[in-house]
């Protein structure tokens, strides 16, 4: 009996070591940029874990977190930022924006890709190029203009043909 005892006094004293060296408490912070805005949608992750979250509209987070953990802190547009935590409970980011990735991004309708991705897909025509052509519609003016463009145009039903 004494033995058992023993056994489950040496266990119950490693597990309570073991949880000593991973303590997690509690970390918020807010995440603003260099104007002092609050930043909603960054993403702020444990290093080497699938543990993070997202900060609200107000920029504000928390989330548990270790003493020695490292938080990286990212966003579209602004430099990555990496933040040990150490005793803190509270920590405040303030983001830098990338101006070379705000250059290289295109946004399409509702989802972006980048602009390297989109090379060919994207051409301009000057209001100069259609201004001088005699058409009476911007489907014609742009026909012959732009490699690769198939202007079709059709009458809709209804609407009176024009001899051409």
């Amino acid at each position: 009996m004494l033995k058992k005892y023993l056994y489950l006094t040496l266990l119950a004293l490693l597990c309570f070591a073991t949880g000593l060296g991973a303590q997690q408490t509690r970390v918020r912070g807010v995440v603003t940029d260099k104007d002092g805005e609050p930043v909603p949608g960054v993403s702020v992750l444990i290093q080497g874990t699938s543990s993070g979250v997202v900060t609200a509209s107000d920029g504000s987070w928390q989330l548990n977190a270790a003493k020695g953990d490292v938080l990286e802190i990212a966003c579209l547009g602004y430099l990555t930022q990496t933040v040990v935590v150490g005793d803190r409970d509270f920590i405040g980011t303030k983001l830098d924006e990338d101006v070379t990735l705000l250059d290289e991004t295109v946004v399409v309708g509702y989802a972006t890709m980048k602009k390297r991705d989109l090379v060919g897909a994207v051409d301009q025509v000057d209001s100069k190029v259609l201004g001088n052509r005699p058409a009476t519609s911007v489907g014609r003016s742009l026909q012959g203009q732009i490699a690769g463009l198939n202007v079709t145009l059709t009458v809709p039903r209804g609407f009176p043909q024009h001899p051409r």
